[in-house]
Formats: structure tokens, sequence, C-alpha cells
């Protein structure tokens, strides 16, 4: 009876010791975190543009310029689903005049959305400008401050001009982190950071093949 408790208890030691190594093994695998953030891996909701080629989820510290990331299909279907009556249907447009100054039409959609939720809202809905944009010499008239177009796709062709030739040519800002700061100053009572995680949720959600926005 004796030896039977002894060989008992040999087994549960030897059982122990291999139940440690088996844990030691895990944390050496698996490390916790000193804080949850160091841990956290970037989301990777693939896409493929126009050429066929997988991009990663988007940062406001990634590039707008490239090739369009959606299609005009689903800009048309935004711009119909949510947009004013005389937007439906100008998704072609917009996607066109992003290739053509090589940066990504999701962008220009975004800013749209946020500016005049897809021109519902405020100014835009007599102006036809997407980005709200302050009087241009020579390419709209001006009213308010602002300037008017004749129709969206002169809007939509005069935000690309400005981004392209001023933003990304002249001042070198190419990211949303860099381009909203100066489009929508906080100097302006804007809420920079605000623009931006809106401006990115917006491209992610469209990227990831969703054709909705935040109506809240």
């Amino acid at each position: 009876m004796k030896d039977t408790i002894t060989n008992i208890k040999n087994k549960i030691v030897a059982n122990k010791g291999k139940i440690i190594v088996l844990v030691a093994s895990f944390f050496l695998l698996f490390p916790l975190c000193a804080a949850q953030s160091s841990c956290e891996q970037p989301v990777t909701n693939n896409y493929y543009n126009s050429n066929n080629t997988t991009n990663n989820y988007y940062y406001g510290s990634s590039p707008v310029t490239g090739a369009p990331s959606i299609s005009p299909q689903t800009i048309d279907k935004l711009l119909c689903k949510y947009g004013n009556s005389q937007v439906c249907g100008t998704g072609q447009a917009l996607y066109r005049d992003g290739q053509n100054y090589n940066i990504d039409p999701a962008f220009a959609l975004a800013f749209f959305w946020h500016e005049s939720n897809f021109g519902t809202k405020g100014e835009a809905y007599y102006s036809k400008s997407l980005g709200n944009l302050r009087c241009i010499n020579n390419e709209a008239s001006c009213t308010d401050g602002y300037a008017w177009f004749n129709s969206w796709e002169d809007g939509y062709n005069a935000w690309y001009s400005l981004i392209s030739n001023l933003y990304i040519k002249q001042w070198g800002l190419n990211t949303i982190d860099t381009i909203i700061p100066k489009y929508a100053p906080a100097a302006d009572r804007n809420n920079e950071q605000a623009y931006i995680n809106n401006v990115c949720s917006l491209i992610n959600t469209w990227r990831s093949g969703n054709a909705t926005v935040y109506t809240a």
C-alpha cells in the first residue's frame, strides 16, 4: 500500500513538471502585453483597385494618390441613396476625375459626405460644390464668399484640381493627416481630428464593400 501511494506521488510530481513546461512554452509563444495597444495588429480589410492589386486598410497617414479603390457603380449607389437628387448619376464623372488627377475618388466622396451629406446640407445644396470651396478666380461665380458652380461635375473637377495642384504639388501635402489641418483648420472652428477620423472610417467602409454611410 505504501509503495502504491509513493508511485502516485511520483506520477503527480512528473505531471506537474510537464504542466509547468507547457505553460512556459505558451508564454514564450504568446507573450502578455504590457499595454493593450502594444499587441494590437493593423486591420487589413483588403480591396482590389482597378489595377487588380491588393491594398491594405487605410490610415490617415496613407497617401490620397493612386488608383480608384471603389467603383463608379458604388459611388453612384451612394449618391443616389443618400444625396441630393441632382447628384444621382454623376458617379462616373467623380470617378473619372479621380483617375485624371491620380487621386482615389473615395477621398473626394468622403469629403463630399463630411462637408454636405452629398449636397443635401448647407451652402453646397445651392453652390454645387463638393468641398464647400471658397471663391476661385475665373473658375466659378462667387456668392457669400463661396464658389458656386454651374454643375456638380464642375464642382467635382474644381475640388480635384485644388487638391492636386495646390495641396499635393505645391504644398507637398498628400495624406489626410496633413491635408485636413490646412483644408479645415481648427482656427476656423473645425474639429480637425473628427474630420480625419470620419474620412478614414468612410473610406474603409466603402473599400470593404459596404455602400453605406453614417447617418446618425
